[in-house]
């Protein structure tokens, strides 16, 4: 008798496409781990990352005691943590610095993401936007953060610039740090971004909303980006959340636009913080759950930095813009949610899955796996991003002010 054949049927196949999310997940981090884990015995490859940078390109490097130890637990990590602060820009970096300070380019900015605290590090970025593509050309990688630590940082880059500095704006994450940068870029406008008051503001709301149920922090919420000043009226009125933001209005006069043309300037530089963060957030989720900053320099130098180029570098030959920018307010509340999105329910599945439940369609619902940061849903198995992943991790992304979420990736 002759050997029987099986033909499976078409519909028993396994597309080759449609790849676990989480087993791609755990692949991507064990093939990463190589890479930046270049000494497994030390918390840190020092010598090995800093010949990966070239010293040449570090503009400023502690480690040990001599990294800073601020008083507040937030801003240092934990004493088990390897202590240790680099400030480096790579050519490119230096290149699109020059490109900067010889173009009439807008102004650029100083942000600050994650937390020594928690994350155990913090990454503080001076970046700008080039024809709508977001060109960081430093970063600061440091486990403690003091003004006097990001001064010899910047102090480092305008040292290794032209003597006398054009005239420029710089729009920073803090006023306390106003009268040491305005010694540092002489004749600079410093100035406070509105992304920060943005934060301030919708974190207060948002925490009054979720306590109670308030009506009006929730619409408050929603008109942020439209009336910023009868926001942070109306936030004063509500004796619950008044004492979190009225700091905000007593320095107002530090940080409101003067013209119609900062003001222009100040609305967008809240979009520009959120897109930069945005773009970092997408770059680090390969990024392994430690502390060791090994992994956080190999994500930058090696995966986000080498983007931005690649997607400068096809700008400027013509082959392709940096894509349209397309932003919907993303947060629980928003008038614009996307229609998939805008009767969510967060349910936790016990300690390691989340599900995103919307009760009025099935189809609209999705089960996200937190610690691999992954999402079973097949825009996730297709791009490696998705809109529920981004929902659920909303406080995480901008700790935690409003969401932006991007419709087209950036190229980077």
């Amino acid at each position: 008798m002759a050997p029987r054949i099986f033909t499976p049927a078409s519909q028993n196949v396994v597309s080759s496409s449609r790849v676990n999310p989480v087993c791609r997940r755990m692949l991507q981090r064990l093939a990463d781990e190589k890479k930046w884990k270049l000494d497994e015995s030390a918390q840190f490859s020092i010598d090995n990352w800093t010949n990966i940078i070239n010293q040449d390109n570090i503009l400023l490097f502690l480690r040990g005691m001599r990294v800073p130890c601020p008083p507040g637990d937030k801003f240092k990590a934990r004493l088990e943590t390897f202590r240790v602060s680099i400030g480096f820009w790579t050519p490119f970096q230096q290149r699109m610095w020059d490109y900067f300070l010889s173009h009439d380019t807008g102004p650029c900015y100083l942000d600050a993401a994650y937390r020594p605290g928690t994350d155990g590090f913090q990454i503080w970025t001076l970046f700008f936007e080039r024809s709508g593509q977001t060109v960081p050309v430093s970063y600061l990688v440091t486990t403690a953060a003091t003004v006097g630590l990001v001064s010899d940082w910047l102090t480092a880059i305008v040292d290794q610039s032209p003597e006398l500095l054009p005239k420029k704006t710089i729009f920073i994450n803090t006023l306390r740090a106003t009268s040491a940068l305005e010694a540092i870029f002489g004749t600079w406008d410093v100035r406070l971004c509105k992304y920060y008051v943005d934060q301030v503001l919708k974190d207060a709301l948002r925490q009054r909303a979720q306590a109670v149920g308030d009506p009006r922090a929730v619409s408050a919420i929603q008109d942020v980006d439209k009336d910023l000043f009868g926001t942070l009226e109306e936030a004063l009125a509500t004796p619950a959340i008044k004492h979190k933001v009225e700091f905000l209005f007593r320095q107002a006069q530090d940080w409101k636009p003067r013209n119609e043309e900062e003001d222009l300037a100040f609305g967008r530089g809240s979009q520009a913080v959120a897109r930069w963060r945005y773009l970092l957030w997408t770059q680090m989720l390969g990024r392994p759950a430690t502390k060791r900053i090994d992994s956080v320099l190999y994500h930058l130098v090696s995966v986000l930095s080498p983007g931005v180029e690649r997607a400068v570098r096809a700008h400027e030959d013509g082959a392709e813009g940096p894509g349209d920018f397309c932003t919907e307010g993303f947060e629980q509340g928003s008038k614009s949610l996307t229609m998939d999105l805008a009767n969510v329910t967060i349910v936790p599945l016990g300690t390691s899955l989340v599900y995103l439940a919307n009760y009025s369609s099935l189809e609209d619902s999705h089960v996200i796996a937190p610690g691999y940061n992954v999402c079973f849903c097949r825009r996730f198995a297709d791009h490696g991003l998705c809109p529920h992943l981004i929902y659920w991790a909303t406080p995480a992304i901008h700790q935690p002010e409003l969401v932006r979420i991007l419709d087209g990736l950036p190229h980077a």
